[in-house]
């Protein structure tokens, strides 16, 4: 069987620690609507199983069948071989060697600090972006970080921001193989109640529809008008 997963289909592999056992393990997507954990990356592609750990699925926008769409958190030996042979036959071997490379180098000290990119918003831009949450900070000021002061008529411009409670939310978007001026951070802010209803934290893998708003122009902000948690 030909490989149908690969650069093609927008693959992403992003290290990431389980949110029920606390282990390194791996989340593996793409835009043909697989998602799947694995504890190693390659064969046999050991799936991780604990209990609490199964991952949402990604939106298929290629319609292509989601290899993961059989798998549930226990399932016995024989159906795991299966699926890791499906699996196996189904990634292009020189995406598989470039992240279990990159894999490896995240294990050893790096030479130096990673570089990242702080992607700022012009007026009413949007961006879909998906990425490991890193800092999430309560009781954030938009105001201030949107240059307006309280007392401002410009204020309405933040629209419903200025008036609920919100959180500060960095994501940190690199994934295993991508090239360098992938590794871009976004900064934006979100209503509480959905943070607090998603249950998120420092860790968490989003999708977050994002748009920009610039009232002064030293100082441009990203709200978020959608958040998805998906693992």
């Amino acid at each position: 069987m030909s490989a149908t997963h690969g650069w093609w289909c927008n693959t992403k592999t992003i290290p990431l620690n389980c949110n029920s056992c606390g282990e390194a393990i791996f989340w593996f997507s793409c835009d043909c609507g697989s998602s799947i954990l694995f504890d190693e990356l390659g064969w046999p592609w050991i799936q991780h199983r604990c209990a609490g750990a199964a991952p949402k699925p990604t939106l298929s926008r290629l319609g292509q069948e989601d290899l993961s769409d059989r798998l549930v958190s226990h399932i016995d030996d024989d159906v795991a071989e299966q699926l890791s042979r499906q699996i196996d036959e189904n990634i292009e071997r020189d995406y598989v060697e470039a992240i279990q490379q990159a894999a490896k180098k995240k294990t050893r000290p790096p030479a130096q600090s990673p570089w990242i990119t702080r992607q700022d918003p012009y007026h009413d831009c949007r961006a879909r972006e998906r990425g490991i949450i890193t800092e999430l900070i309560r009781n954030a000021n938009i105001r201030k970080k949107a240059g307006v002061a309280d007392s401002s008529l410009r204020v309405a411009e933040l629209e419903r921001f200025a008036s609920n409670p919100l959180v500060q939310i960095t994501i940190h978007t690199m994934a295993l193989a991508e090239d360098e001026s992938e590794n871009c951070s976004f900064t934006f802010f979100i209503e509480e109640n959905i943070v607090d209803e998603l249950q998120l934290f420092k860790g968490s893998l989003v999708v977050a529809d994002l748009r920009g708003i610039v009232i002064v122009s030293r100082f441009p902000i990203w709200v978020c008008d959608k958040l998805v948690a998906i693992y």
